[in-house]
């Protein structure tokens, strides 16, 4: 059973990588796997020698902004009028990844086979 997803984009002549959809099955939300998911955005980043990783969320979706600042996120620029199809506007947020974790990360596999994706998520 599938209860969360996360796309990510990153470009061969890029350090940034746009986190593009993070989602979470009603019924599994505020479980920590959104927050698994997000960290896990940044370890794959970082592992492709991103050293940012950017993206936009709706306006008024105030619990996912919660989660992107206490992961290190922080909002940048002017919101976006009409971004989304109902005309609702999104906030752009960034993250930094930290270089030192980068040049350690690009030694290893970038094909999530470290991860346990049977595991319970935290908390």
């Amino acid at each position: 059973m599938v209860v969360g997803s996360a796309v990510i984009l990153m470009r061969k002549r890029s350090q940034i990588a746009r986190l593009y959809s993070i989602a979470v099955k009603c019924g599994c939300q505020r479980s920590g796997i959104g927050h698994l998911l997000t960290n896990e955005v940044s370890r794959a980043a970082t592992a492709h020698g991103c050293t940012e990783v950017r993206l936009e969320s709706r306006i008024d979706n105030v619990r996912a902004h919660a989660l992107f600042r206490a992961l290190g996120y922080t909002p940048f620029g002017a919101p976006i009028r009409d971004y989304y199809a109902d005309g609702a506007s999104a906030i752009r947020f960034r993250k930094q990844l930290r270089p030192d974790i980068a040049t350690k990360a690009a030694g290893r596999n970038a094909d999530n086979s470290n991860i346990d994706w049977n595991q319970a998520p935290p908390g």
